[in-house]
């Protein structure tokens, strides 16, 4: 399960769930609910939205379905839930909720299958929507502040600290979705902004997340001095190579494959003295990878 967003109440909206390994299914809508048991295959379905009971049983705002009954996760929030995300182990819920279980937590709290607990002091402000990478979860609301940190309607945790993601937006996030795909991976916002990260955004923008393309072999393959790079993912387009002592990118580059390309005529960049040279290989988004090579001893290593 990634999500389940909705409202439960005879005006409420339709109720939805994202299991563990499953499609967005609708589970209930203004006319009634359907059946749950015969799907769920041993998991939790969890609930979050403006409801004060589940099934007739007292869950303040959040509660868990485990395939017959509901049953409330402590004494819930004492405000609304509007987003949810799991990591494999924990429940991240997001709102307009000061505590959770009774505990002190600003807008976001996690559930670890037994207590809530704050994230550091929380947001400033809503929380809309959360996402995760597989190491961060991702936050967007109506916050200017994450963890005491000012992080404009975005912000990271890695588990321990909150950060900002560079400038963030001019206005609230709404919706986040990761995507990971060939072609590299991203989180994507929506919402009421017109710029992210000082760019024109109109309520959409992305953000990169680097995945550096590690060099896994270096090898000098004739004279004049040419130098045979394998990386262990392959590089798209926008990433450039540079060599020390110089500020504009190496031109003089022969792609041989998607993970491999070959550093030509950059004889007189790497002594024969035994000094290291080093070659930085970085994209538009910032992201790069660094290794040193000595040419005299036929060695690299990463930096």
């Amino acid at each position: 399960m990634r999500d389940v967003l909705g409202q439960s109440g005879e005006r409420g909206f339709p109720l939805y769930r994202q299991m563990e390994r499953g499609s967005l299914e609708c589970v209930r809508d203004r006319h009634g609910w359907s059946r749950l048991g015969s799907r769920l295959g041993g998991t939790y379905l969890y609930a979050g939205g403006y409801f004060h009971t589940a099934g007739g049983v007292a869950a303040n705002k959040i509660a868990r379905w485990d395939g017959a009954v509901w049953s409330p996760l402590q004494t819930g929030m004492n405000g609304n839930v509007t987003a949810l995300a799991w990591d494999g182990s924990n429940l991240y819920a997001g709102g307009d909720f000061t505590a959770a279980g009774g505990v002190l937590a600003q807008t976001i709290a996690k559930w670890d299958g037994a207590a809530w607990s704050p994230l550091q002091t929380g947001m400033a402000g809503n929380v809309n929507a959360l996402a995760l990478d597989g190491t961060s979860l991702f936050a967007g609301g109506n916050f200017t502040d994450a963890g005491g940190l000012p992080s404009n309607y975005i912000a990271r945790w890695n588990g321990t600290n909150w950060s900002a993601l560079g400038t963030g937006t001019n206005y609230p996030v709404l919706a986040l979705a990761f995507v990971r795909n060939s072609s590299g991976q991203g989180l994507y916002a929506g919402g009421a902004f017109s710029v992210a990260g000082n760019k024109p955004s109109y309520h959409i923008a992305r953000w990169t997340v680097c995945v550096p393309p590690t060099v896994t072999t270096v090898t000098k393959i004739s004279d004049p001095f040419r130098l045979k790079i394998d990386t262990a993912i392959p590089l798209t387009e926008g990433w450039k190579v540079y060599i020390a002592g110089q500020s504009e990118p190496w031109t003089q580059i022969t792609v041989k494959s998607p993970t491999q390309f070959v550093i030509k005529k950059a004889g007189d960049f790497f002594k024969k003295d035994g000094s290291e040279t080093v070659i930085r290989i970085v994209n538009s988004d910032g992201c790069d990878y660094s290794f040193a090579y000595n040419r005299k001893a036929k060695t690299w290593r990463p930096l």
